[in-house]
């Protein structure tokens, strides 16, 4: 196991190193056929900042300095950017800055307009920067998470949209470590995603949700919440995220590890027949991930 880690970290080394090469260090670029592009996205540096946590805890002292410099280069990135990536977002063909600055218009060091940001992109940002912060001591790093704190809000809990977001359960999970200081923050983001999430879970493990494309429709990727409930239980033992987890990871399988599958007598439209037939990465990488986290927990 330890050599698939270390296997693995090499690859995102890899990808780091086409970032640097091609934008800056820091930059987690999207790689097709090997090579860079200029996308990337918020949802690839929050998995890779937290498979690296992950690792870095059993990691030999080469490979634990390897991944101390990437945050660091993550975090720089973020802060020469102010957090507006310069190449294109995944999918997006014109992105612009997405939150919005006190000033009306993108400036180095400005503080964001209060409910501008929240916690669904924010809390990604302060794990780099606390990991950075750690990492470093240097007090700059926690002058960023202040800002994002503040931008955030430390009395705000997500909206009834953002609670839906598989981040809100393994982040706040980390934060929970990392920053104990703001258990009153993280605790709520758990709590609701988990009961928000749980009612959406289908018999056969699958979860219903609606995407723009495809409409209504089931998604296997429910082994996502099954990473953050079994993450998450250790913070509130009198909730039953560890059984809602063992549901899904057991109903789970070959035939329904898929992106986009239709509702129960229902079909899906031509153009979304090829991914409802195709095996998904984001439901087998979080199924594994969940059930060997909940080996290493003792769940089962």
């Amino acid at each position: 196991m330890l050599r698939r880690c270390h296997r693995t970290l090499g690859a995102i080394q890899y990808i780091y190193d086409l970032g640097a090469k091609t934008v800056k260090p820091g930059f987690l670029c999207k790689p097709y056929g090997g090579k860079a592009s200029n996308q990337t996205s918020e949802d690839q540096l929050q998995c890779v900042t937290v498979g690296l946590d992950t690792y870095r805890r059993i990691a030999g002292s080469e490979d634990a300095a390897l991944i101390t410099r990437m945050f660091k280069g993550f975090a720089e990135f973020q802060i020469s950017c102010d957090y507006y990536q310069p190449g294109r977002y995944f999918g997006v063909v014109d992105s612009k800055p997405r939150y919005t600055l006190r000033s009306g218009e993108r400036q180095a060091g400005k503080d964001w307009l209060p409910g501008s940001l929240d916690w669904s992109i924010g809390i990604i940002w302060a794990l780099v920067m606390r990991h950075a912060w750690l990492d470093s001591g240097e007090v700059r790093y926690l002058r960023e998470i202040e800002r994002v704190y503040a931008g955030c809000g430390l009395d705000q809990t997500p909206s009834e949209g953002s609670g839906r977001s598989t981040r809100h359960l393994y982040l706040p999970s980390l934060m929970m470590e990392i920053d104990p200081w703001h258990h009153e923050v993280w605790r709520p983001m758990m709590l609701s995603s988990f009961r928000n999430a749980r009612e959406s879970i289908e018999p056969d493990g699958t979860q219903i949700v609606s995407f723009s494309g495809p409409g209504l429709h089931r998604t296997g990727r429910s082994s996502q919440w099954a990473r953050g409930m079994v993450s998450a239980q250790r913070w509130f033992p009198n909730e039953p995220m560890v059984d809602v987890a063992r549901h899904i990871l057991e109903s789970l399988d070959m035939s329904t590890f898929r992106f986009v599958m239709p509702l129960t007598g229902k079909t899906l439209s031509p153009e979304w027949k090829v991914e409802s037939e195709m095996l998904d990465h984001d439901s087998l990488v979080p199924w594994l991930f969940a059930y060997w986290e909940g080996r290493y927990y003792g769940y089962w």
